[in-house]
């Protein structure tokens, strides 16, 4: 996998494709689209703000106790320290941990999806994944009503991408429209990353058009 995006690298915006079709030319590039939120990642975010709260719930009560010990100046200024410390604790898990991992947040734009004239990869923020356009086996577009943790229940209209052993999920909210196609409908897990509707319809078409049939023959 490559450690730096590409320098002819090119963003992908859903506004800016759909109006018309993939011309050749853009085929032969690489196209960047923006993750708008890693539902995996929230089993790290979980784990993050449980390991903060226990951190500053231990520093405050040895604080708080050490004060019950101090003479009265001592004693006001160790259990200010102790609020001050709870205080602090609850402003980095509500601020810089929940900001992070938001829909949109730092977490998200770190994660890289991408297609190139050979191969559709994501990479970066613990993914490392590249298939090869001939080596696609199949392609699976499904809605899939997927439990998202703090953000509920969500269907989704989902595309898997198999092949050499491998598989990348991508997804966006679906809509009304979306049951029209012929197109199953299961339940699942949040085992994907997410896109806006228009960058993921940029997605689709431009995935379309770069796996050739008789490798992606199987495209459910």
């Amino acid at each position: 996998m490559p450690e730096d995006p590409p320098d002819e690298l090119q963003d992908a915006s859903g506004a800016a494709l759909a109006a018309g079709h993939v011309r050749a030319a853009e085929l032969q590039s690489t196209r960047r689209f923006p993750v708008v939120f890693d539902p995996p990642a929230e089993t790290t975010r979980m784990a993050l703000i449980f390991l903060t709260c226990l951190i500053f719930s231990v520093l405050g009560v040895v604080l708080a106790t050490r004060a019950k010990t101090q003479p009265g100046p001592e004693r006001r200024r160790e259990k200010l320290t102790a609020a001050a410390i709870a205080l602090a604790g609850g402003l980095l898990t509500m601020g810089l941990i929940s900001l992070r991992f938001r829909p949109g947040g730092g977490h998200a734009r770190g994660v890289r999806l991408e297609l190139t004239a050979d191969d559709v990869r994501i990479w970066g923020r613990g993914y490392g994944t590249r298939i090869a356009f001939r080596d696609v086996a199949r392609l699976r577009f499904r809605l899939v009503d997927a439990y998202l943790g703090r953000f509920g229940g969500m269907r989704q209209l989902r595309v898997s991408i198999e092949g050499a052993g491998r598989t990348i999920e991508i997804a966006c909210e679906a809509v009304g429209g979306d049951l029209k196609r012929d197109i199953d409908l299961e339940g699942g897990e949040g085992d994907c990353v997410m896109l806006d509707r228009p960058d993921f319809e940029a997605f689709e078409r431009e995935l379309l058009a770069r796996v050739p049939t008789e490798a992606g023959g199987a495209r459910a």
